[in-house]
């Protein structure tokens, strides 16, 4: 049996798509009270459901001991549970991750993602770390999808700094290949790797490339970057909200350019260049409303 967690998550919906008629038991972990419609097309594809709640010891104590394959997509911060409860016969446990735990804004969130990491490295069961870059495609992505209905509706940009820090956004299609490949080749035991795109582009050229996608010429305004997040900074603790926040402003002000030599060789990653994703993510229907 192949478990997922997070199956109903943005990269969950299509990884159970290509699982679904694998000709082994599928089943996906959900939280109580996901949408009827949501889980009768789970069903429809042939994929159990099993309900509880993965920050309660014991909801999915019987099912993640009974998998042969682990799939974990949901947060990171649930892996010692599930390195806790995998069985003896579990052959493999791929946990997805974000190289967002390499930023070095402070942060809560990355600090619990470092947290829940260095257990998983200290454990001897099975696992395959994958750390995806800002994952993007069709149907919704959350990422580039925002930027393309902005630009669309807009046009005009501010972007915090000067927009040349370096961006790798990943294609969805190339983290289920990924997945796919953590379980289904051997000698991957105990590694972790960096899932990104093919190339790293300044975030300005990510934004023209966006523009050219959705046939929009944008207008960016640079604001500097260490003012704006101090007055953003201040507006929170006002209880103001401008839906950016000052951390995410200052991780713009990082390069998030990663080495994806190891998967290549190990997983035969190759991704797609970023105006190829965004080609595929049109095609496949980037959400723009």
């Amino acid at each position: 049996m192949i478990v997922v967690t997070g199956g109903m998550g943005y990269v969950g919906g299509f990884l159970l798509e290509r699982l679904a008629g694998c000709g082994e038991r599928v089943c996906c972990l959900v939280r109580p009270g996901k949408p009827a419609p949501a889980l009768a097309a789970l069903r429809e594809m042939g994929v159990d459901i099993a309900e509880g709640d993965l920050s309660a010891m014991g909801s999915y104590t019987s099912v993640l001991a009974a998998a042969r394959i682990i799939i974990h997509l949901a947060h990171i911060r649930y892996a010692p549970l599930i390195l806790e409860c995998a069985g003896s016969s579990t052959e493999r446990i791929v946990l997805v991750s974000s190289l967002w735990r390499f930023s070095r804004v402070p942060s809560p969130v990355v600090d619990e993602i470092i947290a829940a990491e260095k257990i998983v490295e200290q454990s001897n069961k099975p696992w395959v770390l994958l750390r995806p870059a800002m994952i993007y495609g069709p149907r919704g992505d959350r990422n580039i999808s925002r930027l393309a209905a902005h630009l669309q509706r807009w046009r005009l940009l501010p972007i915090f700094g000067d927009g040349q820090k370096l961006q790798q956004p990943v294609y969805v299609g190339d983290v289920v290949r990924a997945i796919l490949a953590s379980i289904e080749r051997n000698g991957l035991e105990h590694r972790s790797y960096a899932l990104a795109g093919r190339y790293p582009l300044s975030y300005r050229e990510l934004v023209y490339a966006i523009g050219r996608s959705v046939g929009v010429s944008p207008l960016i305004v640079a604001l500097p970057a260490l003012p704006s997040a101090y007055i953003l900074r201040v507006l929170r603790r006002l209880g103001l909200s401008v839906g950016v926040d000052s951390e995410q402003i200052l991780r713009l002000q990082e390069d998030k350019s990663h080495s994806i030599e190891e998967a290549q060789r190990d997983l035969g990653f190759a991704p797609l260049e970023f105006e190829q994703g965004l080609r595929k993510a049109i095609e496949g229907g980037l959400d723009v409303s």
